[in-house]
């Protein structure tokens, strides 16, 4: 029997696109890939349902965009997001591409 406070896990679908930068173009599937090899995920301010995230979700990985249009991987969340400081958004592209 649940106790009061358990609840069914949510499930959501987060979407990566291309990202230009300067040097070129780094395709949606490299930074799932790149990303979920460190096993964290990065959500703007702007992300929807970011704020109801919790331990225990379920998440679907999308690559959309060009050349992509996949599913690539599937988790389950191990704790609410929070603030993402230790790189700056440049040093994280210089990283992934």
């Amino acid at each position: 029997m649940k106790t009061p406070t358990e609840t069914k896990p949510a499930y959501y679908i987060l979407i990566t696109s291309n990202l230009k930068t300067a040097t070129g173009m780094i395709s949606a599937r490299e930074i799932i890939k790149e990303l979920l090899s460190q096993e964290y995920w990065l959500m703007s301010d702007r992300t929807r349902n970011r704020r109801r995230i919790k331990a225990g979700d379920q998440v679907l990985f999308y690559a959309a965009g060009l050349g992509n249009g996949v599913f690539m991987a599937q988790a389950a969340v191990v704790a609410a997001p929070v603030p993402f400081t230790p790189r700056s958004p440049s040093e994280l592209i210089t990283e992934l591409g």
